[in-house]
């Protein structure tokens, strides 16, 4: 699935231009994949966008941090604020958005201590996510299970 650029990227506290959010390539989290995302979307409503369980979304991006023993440096109200900024900055009604945070550059190390953190959200508008949806779609349950995350 490709996407459109829009203008705007929410990137370390402020909306940036879509070029201008940057990774150093010596990032910790892309050397190590040290970092966390959710996907959330926007849809239209008679009061403008508005983006499905925004809440629930975020509590769980918080959630992945603590795992990960990365410290997200907003507060949840904070990023709620953002996401629904960079969705207006972009005139979008229906979005895909994406907040990311990661250890950033800072060392070479495996361990991250000296590493900031660096939290984008950005925003691309979507269209249906199955385009044939209206003619009715074939679902089954798969046969194969899951390993639970503490086998080994």
């Amino acid at each position: 699935m490709g996407f459109t650029p829009t203008d705007t990227i929410w990137f370390n506290g402020k909306l940036v231009p879509w070029n201008d959010a940057k990774v150093h390539v010596l990032a910790h989290g892309l050397q190590y994949g040290t970092g966390v995302f959710e996907g959330m979307k926007s849809y239209p409503t008679s009061d403008g966008p508005a983006i499905f369980r925004l809440d629930a979304h975020l509590e769980r991006f918080f959630k992945s941090g603590e795992l990960y023993d990365l410290t997200i440096p907003y507060p949840q109200d904070i990023l709620a604020d953002a996401s629904l900024e960079v969705v207006r900055a972009n005139r979008l009604e229906a979005s895909y958005l994406r907040p990311v945070a990661f250890f950033d550059a800072g060392t070479l190390s495996v361990w991250t201590k000296e590493c900031p953190v660096t939290v984008a959200i950005a925003a691309v508008p979507t269209g249906k996510y199955l385009a044939n949806a209206d003619a009715g779609v074939r679902v089954t349950i798969s046969p194969i299970r899951k390993y639970d995350n503490s086998a080994i």
